[in-house]
């Protein structure tokens, strides 16, 4: 009787002491790039408002730092949804796929939760990522030429730094 009580003690103490990992928040920030006022944007048919997004920081040790922001759409991760963006009477709709993010089973198995913190984060949406996360409006609406994640990033620098 001793050893199931000292068991199940371990067991209770175990659960008290795990916790769900899950370091992904609910909603995913997809990234606009070359996004102005007059665009409109559409999640599965219901008008959104983009809003000001973190996209990187850049500075030396001891130097001046500088933090780029952009345009983004907060989306639910749980489910695939229908990005649709309209300008000027032009209309794309581009397609969020819902994928497993395989980083966050990682990161359960490293910071605590194990298989409990899988399973909450699996009910819950949170093991995965929309793709893309990055979307240059003017290339999709068929006004510049693809460009790649890397030049979209120096890109929007630039372009802040005229700004400032």
């Amino acid at each position: 009787m001793k050893k199931l009580i000292t068991i199940v003690s371990a067991f209770c103490a175990l659960l008290l002491v795990s916790s769900c990992g899950s370091v992904a928040h609910h909603k995913q920030g997809i990234k606009l790039f070359n996004y102005s006022s007059d665009v409109t944007l559409k999640v599965d048919g219901v008008v959104t408002k983009a809003e000001q997004v973190y996209i990187a920081s850049q500075g030396t040790v001891g130097g001046p730092q500088a933090t780029f922001y952009g345009a983004g759409v907060k989306v639910d991760r749980k489910h695939s949804h229908t990005l649709t963006i309209q300008k000027n009477g032009k209309s794309v709709d581009i397609p969020l796929k819902s994928k497993v993010w395989v980083g966050s089973i990682f990161l359960n198995l490293g910071f605590g939760g194990g298989p409990i913190g899988i399973a909450i984060d699996a009910s819950t949406g949170y093991i995965k990522n929309l793709k893309p996360k990055y979307i240059d409006v003017t290339y999709r609406l068929g006004e510049s030429k693809k460009k790649g994640k890397g030049q979209l990033k120096r890109q929007f620098k630039r372009k802040v730094r005229r700004e400032s």
